[in-house]
């Protein structure tokens, strides 16, 4: 077996016995620890001419909060927020509804000023689905329409409601 003269490692600065003709460092560390910088800055340069760093928030890691390019208005807080509300408050906070076992359907997280930008606690509230149609009054975009039934025309209609 060849033996090698001892080397100044090209990070550390350290001398090592190499195991090879072509060793740089004394360790697999010191050599992740030195081409790491230059390896970003690699990648970064061919993502550069590939054109791929073009735009808003393209390249790196994406910020939170109002400094993500991709914010509005902090809905993602309020989406991360609706099961959290939904353990901790359990009931519909008019009709007193166990909701601990409701589906998503049967269940909305209600904005008491009814500005969905304000997405903090205090102004949150729990409700069923019939108690939040009946705060947002659903009901009065159907006062004076009419629906047909299915297989009717227009003139059976009309004659019913002539009626």
């Amino acid at each position: 077996m060849r033996k090698f003269q001892q080397k100044r490692c090209l990070n550390c600065a350290y001398f090592y016995t190499p195991t090879g003709s072509s060793s740089k460092f004394c360790s697999i560390d010191c050599r992740n620890e030195f081409y790491r910088p230059r390896i970003r800055i690699r990648n970064r340069k061919i993502r550069l001419a590939q054109g791929k760093l073009v735009g808003v928030g393209k390249g790196g890691a994406p910020h939170f909060g109002k400094r993500n390019p991709m914010w509005k208005n902090g809905i993602s807080i309020f989406l991360r927020m609706r099961p959290i509300i939904k353990t901790r408050r359990r009931f519909c906070e008019h009709c007193g509804k166990d909701l601990e076992d409701a589906t998503h359907y049967q269940w909305v997280v209600h904005h008491k000023d009814r500005n969905r930008l304000n997405n903090k606690m205090s102004n949150l509230q729990l409700l069923c689905k019939s108690c939040h149609q009946i705060e947002h009054r659903c009901w009065k975009a159907f006062e004076g329409a009419t629906t047909i039934p299915k297989g009717s025309t227009n003139q059976e209609v009309g004659k019913r409601m002539a009626s």
